[in-house]
């Protein structure tokens, strides 16, 4: 699994009063349109936090089922991205003004998929639905010029873009490949 680190104020582990490991899913169709949600006005692929007792297979499963109503077969599947990001000062949810600095962990899985959403088996949180929280099939290269033209005031934004900017990346080399 390829490691991708962001460390722009080179934090060391000590440094790091939050971590934070996520699963997310990159759903990648036949027409290289892949599954990418909107929540408080920033863009993430399904996926979300690791809870307790939970391997990252199974984050990535309820996460996705959660989100997208769609009920993926993971069991031999791997991650084949890690991303990294050393945060110093991260906004936290519960307030812009509380800061810590943050390790957030994301396992990325790629899964060619022609599956639909299932708005039926879909089971939103309280907050995503207050946060508008939706989720649209794109292409894959659009998803760049998606968020150049985000101008959210979220910011959390940010940190999400770039590591979304980085995922794709890796998608295309790999589909480059192929």
């Amino acid at each position: 699994m390829k490691k991708i680190i962001f460390n722009d104020n080179n934090l060391d582990i000590e440094d790091i009063e939050d971590r934070v490991i996520k699963a997310r899913v990159i759903m990648l169709n036949k027409d290289r349109k892949v599954y990418l949600s909107s929540y408080a006005d920033i863009y993430l692929f399904p996926g979300g936090k690791v809870e307790r007792g939970e391997d990252i297979c199974e984050c990535a499963r309820r996460e996705v089922k959660e989100e997208t109503g769609i009920e993926l077969d993971l069991e031999n599947e791997e991650p084949f991205l890690l991303v990294q990001q050393f945060i110093k000062d991260y906004p936290q949810r519960v307030s812009d003004e509380v800061f810590s600095n943050r390790l957030n962990e994301t396992y990325y899985y790629l899964i060619h998929t022609d599956e639909v959403i299932n708005n039926e088996k879909m089971d939103l949180m309280e907050n995503e639905l207050k946060n508008n929280f939706h989720t649209d099939l794109i292409g894959l290269d659009e998803i760049s010029e998606l968020l150049d033209n985000n101008n959210t005031i979220n910011p959390r934004n940010k940190y999400f873009s770039r590591e979304i900017y980085s995922v794709v990346k890796e998608v295309q080399d790999i589909m480059s490949v192929r």
